[in-house]
């Protein structure tokens, strides 16, 4: 009787693992997605204008003013495009995440994506979005000292 329970685990242990890893294969999206492919280009360039102009709007639905951002292009040779880079300097109300999540919302509605990492020497989170595999536009967020409440020290706490 003991051993009908030790196999009873083992095997919902085993199906549990078939239906997560099912459902992983299911999950990735390794095909580029329909009109995107590289025998559009056009297409794929008109796509990536597009997700600049939306950057610059979820950055000002978040108050970031314009003198706070620099901005860079790079050209890409090989993938026949032009990268973007923004480096924003925020104030302590914002948080990065909620700049992620905004951001990823807007992406998803022209078919990419957005990843971030968080740099914890640098006080930078790096937020890269990905269309057909791509980074295509980056934004670096940093806080900025001047609009901090602090003055740009650590508050100690008392004991």
């Amino acid at each position: 009787m003991p051993r009908s329970g030790l196999a009873i685990r083992i095997g919902g242990s085993v199906l549990l693992a078939g239906i997560l890893l099912a459902l992983f294969l299911l999950g990735r999206n390794d095909a580029p997605s329909p009109g995107l492919s590289a025998a559009d280009p056009k297409a794929r360039l008109a796509r990536i204008a597009q997700l600049d102009r939306e950057i610059d709007k979820v950055l000002a639905g978040f108050d970031i003013v314009a003198a706070s951002v620099k901005k860079r292009s790079y050209e890409i040779p090989d993938e026949g495009f032009t990268r973007t880079e923004r480096f924003v300097a925020i104030p302590d109300t914002i948080v990065p995440v909620t700049v992620n999540a905004a951001l990823n919302s807007m992406a998803r509605r022209y078919r990419a994506r957005a990843v971030a990492s968080e740099n914890v020497r640098l006080h930078t989170v790096t937020i890269h979005l990905e269309l057909d595999g791509a980074v295509v536009h980056t934004v670096i967020l940093k806080r900025n000292p001047r609009n901090n409440t602090s003055g740009g020290r650590t508050p100690r706490v008392s004991t």
